[in-house]
Order: C-alpha cells, then structure tokens, then sequence
C-alpha cells in the first residue's frame, strides 16, 4: 500500500471510530416535537452537582419555571456527566448557572437526561409549543 493511501485508510478509520462512539441522537423539527416526547420541561438555578458513578452525575435545581409535567421546588435530575462529554452523550450543569432541563421519567421515578434532550431552541419556543397543546 502506498504511504499515502495509508495514511488516508488510517485516518478515515480514526474518523468512523470516533462517530461510532459517538451518541447517534434523533433530530428534532421543532420544539414542539421534542416537548411532546418530554416528561417534565423546566428552567432552574443548579444547586448541586455530585458524581455518582464512574460516568453518572446527579444534578440538584431549584425550580424557577415549571413549563411541564409536576415538579418539585428543588428536582433532581440525574445524567451523564463529564466524563461523557468526550463521547458526546453527557451533558454538564454548572452550580450557580440557570439552565432549562428537558428530561424523561424512569419507572422508578427518577428524571434522567443526556446531551440528546438538551434544549435546541430558545425557552420561549417550548413556551409557545407547550400552550397551544
């Protein structure tokens, strides 16, 4: 094989592997659509954060705007955490930040979340979809 085309097998190998590391997420049209398929939709102050498994975390908010589903004054929301950001599935919570939590309910009960249900649009597009059902 020539060094140039072994440098760009090499290189289209290193590339595939890292997308099928990578988290394979459905695209959503709109915010509607990907309020439809959530839980509960809230923007919230992060409280805490702790790690609770080699690749989990658990983020703790205060609650400042219920926009779906029952909530808690202070939720807790459980997700991959930094570790996870490298492959692209984790999502990270600051302490002090506000952010806009989109999650889904386990059959336990728990809320979870990952970089697939991350807001794409603005709050006030999950607003407007959420009150015209």
């Amino acid at each position: 094989m020539k060094p140039l085309t072994a440098a760009l097998a090499a290189l289209f190998f290193a590339l595939g592997a890292g997308a099928a590391l990578a988290c394979s997420c459905r695209p959503f049209a709109s915010a509607a659509e990907q309020a439809e398929g959530a839980d509960v939709i809230f923007r919230g102050r992060v409280i805490a954060t702790e790690r609770v498994g080699e690749y989990r975390q658990s983020t703790t908010f205060e609650v400042l705007d219920a926009l779906k589903g029952d909530t808690a004054p202070r939720q807790t929301v459980s997700h991959g955490g930094a570790a996870m950001v490298a492959s692209a599935c984790g999502i990270v919570y600051r302490v002090g930040a506000e952010a806009l939590a989109i999650a889904h309910r386990g059959d336990t009960g728990e809320l979870s979340t990952s970089a697939c249900s991350a807001p794409r649009w603005p709050i006030e597009a999950y607003r407007e979809a959420l009150a015209a059902h």
